[in-house]
């Protein structure tokens, strides 16, 4: 994977989007500047927020909290992220 271009952001740079009530994303990278590879983008989600139950049949997905706690369903189980929590989730 090559990038399109080199990018060196500040913290609050970026592509900022509304994904729904109290979502607000910031692209880093977008599927344009990694030649389709992958985005990356930091999601602010207030509280009880976040994107409804969904699944990604191409797109691998990972989450990282940054600050406070995130509940994330994964298969069967439920798990509860805390600060520095990390998660991988494959495409099914």
């Amino acid at each position: 994977m090559t990038l399109t271009q080199t990018k060196v952001l500040a913290p609050n740079e970026g592509l900022r989007l509304q994904s729904g009530p109290g979502r607000d994303l910031i692209f880093k990278l977008t599927g344009e500047d990694t030649g389709g590879a992958f985005d990356y983008f930091i999601v602010e989600v207030a509280p009880y927020g976040g994107p409804p139950l969904h699944v990604h049949h191409k797109q691998e997905e990972t989450i990282h909290v940054l600050k406070g706690k995130f509940k994330v369903r994964i298969g069967d189980g439920i798990f509860y992220l805390n600060e520095g929590d990390f998660a991988y989730l494959p495409s099914k």
